[in-house]
């Protein structure tokens, strides 16, 4: 049997703990196998990973550089989709720290997280207290990180601000040296308008 016989050259530690997986097809395991240097730690916790799909590991799998820590609890999010998932992967210089803090903010959508990702500097303290703040539209939370040296105690204040709409908030940063205490003030103001 061509299974009996695969079965037989894999007779390693890694191909052998592979094939004890439960429910795991021939041609899953086989796949996984050809990985090139899958490391035996790897393999097998990416593959205890419950439910995982087999495109989605074997995607996962062939991200180059992935390293264990990063790849493993990036696996852990829940419900994080094939799409979500591999795009924020192929973020290049995405730290441990921040793309995994940044997928574990509930309800994130694809759109918004992976442009979050994509604006360059973004420090991990002010992304991720960004992300918090609930309800965040896309666009608004993007404009405001495209906004240059936007602190991040100002742009956290602004955010919380309720109701803040996308063209009061954005036309009051761009305001240059508008300092901390006068454009908070500002919005606080209540009913703001836009020309305001």
């Amino acid at each position: 049997m061509k299974q009996g016989v695969a079965t037989v050259l894999l007779i390693s530690a890694t191909g052998l703990q592979l094939l004890y997986v439960k429910n795991i097809s021939t041609a899953t395991g086989l796949r996984l196998l050809y990985v090139k240097n899958i490391s035996t730690a790897t393999g097998l916790r990416l593959l205890y990973v419950k439910n995982i799909s087999t495109a989605t590991g074997l995607w996962l799998l062939y991200v180059k550089n992935i390293s264990t820590a990063t790849g493993l609890q990036l696996l852990y999010v829940k419900n994080i989709s094939t799409a979500t998932g591999l795009l924020l992967l192929y973020v290049k210089n995405i730290s441990t720290a921040t793309g995994l803090l940044l997928l574990y903010v509930k309800n994130i959508s694809t759109a918004t997280g992976l442009l979050l990702l994509y604006v360059k500097n973004i420090s991990t303290a002010t992304g991720l207290l960004l992300l918090y703040v609930k309800n965040i539209s896309t666009a608004t939370g993007l404009l405001l990180l495209y906004v240059k040296n936007i602190s991040t105690a100002t742009g956290l204040l602004l955010l919380y601000v309720k109701n803040i709409s996308t063209a009061t908030g954005l036309r009051l940063l761009y305001v240059k040296n508008i300092s901390t205490a006068t454009g908070l003030q500002l919005l606080y103001v209540k009913n703001i308008s836009t020309t305001g």
